[in-house]
């Protein structure tokens, strides 16, 4: 099976791409990326040597088709941590334009990485039949994206798409990053280094944090499967909340244990709107695939520690 993957550079795709090199069923891996020199260099020595880029600008000029590739597994996007306008409008082209190359050489499945962030802020536990409704540019694009795979699918025949809407995704990667949104990272960060950590509301909020090793696993199982048995979308999530206050109790003890290091926090009950709760049902994950992601939360924190030691050795 010939795989061709886009935003293989990233945080999502890096795992990704290491993954479908030690599946079984993958024989080829194609990343599709602008600048394919660029990938030559030690940054991205992790890359399995077997992947072959490809220029998305080729692509784009319509100088390459998708001729030979069996599917597409598209998880590049735009204006994730910034919600630019422009970003999330070009990240729509792209995808606009894969799905039509993909038609074009009777690709049989196409994969697009969606996001939590389409089910808006309704009261979770969400499941796929919940009505989208995003409240932010980049919940909107996710949602305009999906939409534009599935009406793809309606309308050609053998084609087929399944939207995978991940929730937030942390833990080690080949491109590891900390920001404020993966709260585990920059926790570990803290503990790592000794600052001290004041976390805003009382602690009470609800997360739904997934291991990025077991997202990359739910896509290649997902691509395991014949395209004609996905699902038009499909939740991937840990399959359980745990609030703020919990993460960074977790966070403390692994780092006692590991590194000698407690986190020290508190907490700073000052906001006057409540918080955004998340947490998926992962209910048709499990059935189709069976299987369940398998990372506890401790083990992703053991591992970000290890990945934040070995990036300041």
């Amino acid at each position: 099976m010939h795989v061709l993957v886009t935003g293989g550079n990233g945080y999502l795709g890096g795992v990704t791409l290491k993954a479908l090199h030690a599946s079984t069923v993958v024989t080829e891996i194609t990343a599709l990326v602008r600048k394919p020199e660029r990938f030559t260099s030690g940054k991205y020595s992790w890359i399995p040597q077997e992947v072959v880029f490809a220029d998305l600008e080729k692509l784009v000029r319509g100088d390459m088709s998708l001729e030979g590739i069996d599917l597409v597994c598209h998880l590049a996007a735009g204006g994730r941590e910034n919600g630019n306008p422009a970003e999330i409008a070009s990240s729509l082209e792209l995808t606009q334009t894969l799905l039509a190359h993909a038609v074009s050489a009777n690709v049989k499945g196409f994969v697009v990485a969606s996001s939590q962030a389409v089910y808006g802020t309704e009261p979770p536990i969400w499941n796929e039949g919940n009505p989208a409704a995003p409240v932010s540019l980049y919940g909107m694009g996710k949602h305009a994206a999906e939409l534009l795979a599935r009406q793809t699918a309606l309308l050609v025949p053998g084609m087929n798409t399944v939207s995978l809407r991940f929730s937030k995704l942390v833990g080690p990667s080949p491109m590891f990053r900390i920001s404020n949104s993966e709260l585990p990272h920059v926790l570990t960060y803290c503990a790592a280094t000794g600052k001290s950590v004041t976390m805003p509301g009382d602690g009470r909020q609800m997360l739904d944090l997934l291991d990025v090793r077991d997202a990359a696993s739910a896509i290649v199982r997902v691509l395991k499967k014949s395209p004609e048995q996905w699902p038009e979308v499909m939740n991937v999530g840990s399959g359980k909340q745990v609030t703020a206050l919990e993460v960074a109790r977790t966070v403390s003890a692994v780092s006692k244990q590991k590194a000698g290091k407690p986190l020290h926090f508190r907490l700073n009950d000052t906001r006057k709107s409540p918080y955004r709760n998340f947490g998926m049902s992962i209910e048709r994950l499990e059935d189709f695939l069976q299987w369940r992601p398998e990372h506890t939360l401790e083990q992703t924190v053991t591992d970000v520690l290890s990945a934040l030691k070995k990036s300041d050795a």
